[in-house]
């Protein structure tokens, strides 16, 4: 069955061996566990609520190019992802049998929501080969604008990868590329850039690792057969020690790390009178930009005197790493004969860059009949810069060596959270009634701390 074109219904729910293409509307998503779909083309799945993937949607070449079809998740509410969700591969051109076709680029992958929470990586699709002197094709790139949540953990931060570039095609002897007219086939293609990966918010200010909920105001423990109120408070669910809940802790920023550069192809051989092929240069690794720790909850308050001091102030989150894709390599010179000279090594890729996340702020402490703590700073993400692409090896006889790669530069290291205020004596006062059991109809009365 082949569902394409902009469909729009209530529900969409996805049927074993579907083929999906085009904008798919609904007001709800889902693609249950055991339901394999697969897209042939750029896919837009746009809910209207929620997008749930506990199957798998697989994404192919379109037919008539070799780049890999990319999927878009777009959805007003949450994205759960328990399956498998993967943009097409660019296909590789050397299968094809043409020269100086570069290979297909991968597809990307983008998600935009409230909230993604998954149990698993999330990688950009790579890049193909390219033909025989021809480019490798681009590594997908992967772009989150959402809060970034694993399922297991709340605070361990998910990991998202670009895609790897493709490999750039070997050139072809200088024989064969006298005979077609075309010497430059005699030179190894480059690399093809590694994909880049984006964590970022809504509002493009870097991905939050999610706010922590308020521990909130407890509500009064039942009386007891003494006519003294309980003293435990409820918080924001079961009472902690002492009656007040604690701030929840801000999730972690997604880790980002490029896609490595392809590696470049290395030169065609001479025949002779024609000097052997430059190899192509390594592809540049994709940049990396990390996302920012959310902030602590704050505090629950507990002002009535038997509940003690306020919650703690949740810590803020950990800022995410990044890390920028390697460069690749460069491809060998191809060999000289005995009248002229062999190829160049290709030139190592540059490093990608690297920008990481920002520690969440603490959360405040709850207002008490003390002085409750603020939560604690998140840690700062620090950026890691993308490895340099290695020389390209010389070819045979009197050639050059290709040049080493720049190391990708760390953009923006993370900074640390601030801390959170601690939390206040209660600023109101309530009347308290307490009735005696031998004078149930005169209720004493007292004006005490409360919230």
């Amino acid at each position: 069955m082949i569902h394409s074109g902009v469909g729009e219904t209530d529900v969409f729910v996805a049927e074993p061996g579907q083929v999906l293409r085009g904008e798919i509307v609904a007001n709800r998503i889902v693609v249950p566990e055991g339901v394999e779909v697969v897209a042939d083309g750029d896919l837009v799945l746009r809910s209207r609520g929620d997008i749930r993937i506990r199957g798998k949607v697989l994404a192919t070449n379109p037919p008539g190019t070799r780049d890999g079809a990319s999927i878009t998740l777009i959805a007003d509410r949450d994205v759960t992802l328990l399956g498998d969700l993967a943009a097409g591969n660019g296909s590789s051109a050397h299968a094809a049998g043409e020269l100086g076709v570069a290979g297909g680029d991968g597809g990307d992958l983008v998600i935009v929501a409230r909230r993604v929470r998954t149990d698993r990586e999330l990688h950009g699709a790579s890049g193909g080969r390219g033909a025989p002197a021809g480019t490798g094709g681009r590594g997908g790139s992967v772009r989150i604008d959402a809060l970034l949540e694993h399922v297991s953990d709340p605070w361990r931060p998910v990991d998202v990868y670009g895609g790897r570039g493709g490999d750039g095609g070997h050139g072809v002897d200088g024989v064969e590329a006298d005979h077609l007219g075309q010497p430059w086939l005699v030179h190894g293609g480059d690399g093809g850039p590694g994909g880049v990966v984006s964590l970022s918010s809504g509002d493009d200010t870097g991905q939050p690792g999610g706010d922590g909920t308020d521990g909130g105001t407890g509500v009064d423990g039942t009386a007891g057969t003494n006519g003294n109120p309980a003293n435990a408070r409820s918080g924001a669910g079961a009472p902690s020690a002492g009656g007040c809940a604690p701030g929840i802790p801000g999730l972690a920023g997604g880790n980002a790390i490029g896609g490595k550069g392809g590696d470049g192809g290395n030169g065609g051989d001479n025949n002779l009178v024609t000097s052997g092929g430059n190899g192509g240069h390594g592809g540049d690794g994709g940049s990396a930009t990390a996302g920012d720790g959310g902030d602590g909850g704050n505090g629950g308050n507990c002002c009535f005197p038997l509940d003690g001091f306020g919650g703690v102030g949740g810590n803020g989150g950990n800022g995410g790493s990044a890390t920028g894709g390697a460069g690749g390599r460069g491809g060998n010179g191809g060999s000289g004969g005995i009248f002229v000279s062999c190829g160049n090594g290709g030139n190592g890729g540059d490093g990608g860059g690297a920008t990481a996340g920002d520690g969440g702020d603490g959360g405040k402490g709850g207002a008490g009949n003390g002085v409750a703590l603020g939560g604690f700073a998140g840690g700062g993400g620090n950026a890691t810069p993308g490895a340099a692409g290695a020389a390209g090896s010389a070819g045979g006889g009197s050639c050059n060596n290709g040049s080493v790669g720049s190391s990708g530069s760390p953009d923006s290291d993370g900074g640390p959270g601030f801390a959170g205020f601690s939390g206040g004596a209660c600023s109101t006062y309530v009347v308290r009634f307490w009735h005696v059991a031998a004078l149930p109809a005169f209720p004493f009365g007292f004006i005490v701390p409360g919230c």
